[in-house]
């Protein structure tokens, strides 16, 4: 696995900085190598760290240049400041707002709750019945450009988020929404 990373690191990047760090992390027992198939596969720098016995300071210094040559995605807290930013400044277009949203986890919607309206305060606001199906007035509110994400939570239950910028929007949509779904058959 490391020798099939390393071909296709070496095709697609020959910047002479990039070969220069490959070859000093040769010289130093390959430990970039070791931590390319584990932090593409996900794996956290603590567990990477346990898992190859090695300091979790490399474990980070191997990130860090992997991240710059492109052979990893960005780190979570990377990632936490591009998406904060980017709910900041909210784009115009429905779709762009959209893939922001769908970018979302559970996690960064709990940890920054200004920025989102969930679906059951969003109908109660409204002036609605709580017997509004999270899947169907996903679907609504997406038809009327509103961006909406659904988690799908334990035992089932389905947990949807609109952003905050987008709440006055969807409030006044749902005054033409039907209390409640039926099954048409």
């Amino acid at each position: 696995m490391e020798l099939e990373s390393l071909t296709k690191a070496l095709t697609s990047n020959r910047s002479p900085q990039f070969l220069k760090g490959i070859a000093l992390s040769l010289k130093q027992g390959g430990t970039m190598l070791k931590v390319l198939p584990l932090a593409k596969s996900g794996m956290t720098p603590i567990e990477i760290k346990e898992a190859l016995q090695i300091s979790y300071q490399s474990v980070v210094s191997s990130e860090k240049h992997l991240r710059h040559w492109g052979l990893i995605g960005e780190s979570r807290v990377q990632r936490t400041r591009r998406l904060l930013s980017e709910l900041t400044n909210l784009p115009d277009s429905f779709e762009d707002r959209q893939s922001i949203i769908d970018s979302i986890s559970f996690r960064f919607h709990r940890d920054n709750p200004y920025f989102f309206e969930t679906f059951t305060r969003l109908i109660r606001n409204a002036g609605k019945s709580n017997r509004i199906g999270a899947v169907k007035l996903a679907e609504f509110l997406k038809s009327n450009q509103i961006a909406t994400r659904v988690f799908l939570r334990p035992n089932d239950y389905r947990y949807g988020i609109i952003l905050a910028a987008e709440d006055q929007m969807a409030r006044e949509l749902l005054t033409g929404f039907p209390n409640r779904i039926t099954n048409p058959s």
